[in-house]
């Protein structure tokens, strides 16, 4: 290419780029900017529903262990209360026992249950 020729179109090139540099810029459109909006509002929503799952996850995690606390008071509680029963028959027995000997083993017509 001879120099003329890249002169040329070195002086065109630099034309039409002062030209558009130079030409007002639009303002965004109802469109443009509705779809501007449109993706703030679900970033915004996307940051959110990110946070609101990771408190979920927090608090679910808190909630395990309150609830795994709670099973071993639960079982605690069941344990003494099998071993206060355990006393409560050996001792409803005992006396039972010594009822039956007041009274010769027989029981009273009155205290038998009506069938």
């Amino acid at each position: 290419m001879s120099s003329f020729k890249k002169l040329f179109l070195t002086v065109c090139l630099g034309i039409f780029v002062v030209g558009l540099s130079g030409c007002p810029q639009q303002e965004q459109g109802p469109a443009e900017k509705a779809a501007e909006q449109a993706g703030e509002a679900a970033q915004e929503a996307g940051e959110a529903a990110e946070q609101a799952g990771e408190a979920v996850q927090e608090k679910g995690g808190e909630m395990m262990e309150e609830g795994k606390e709670m099973m071993e008071e639960g079982k605690e509680t069941m344990e003494e209360g099998k071993e206060t029963m355990k006393e409560g028959g050996e001792m409803m027995e005992e006396k039972g026992g010594e009822m039956m000997e007041e009274h010769g083993g027989e029981m009273k017509e009155e205290a038998a249950p009506a069938q």
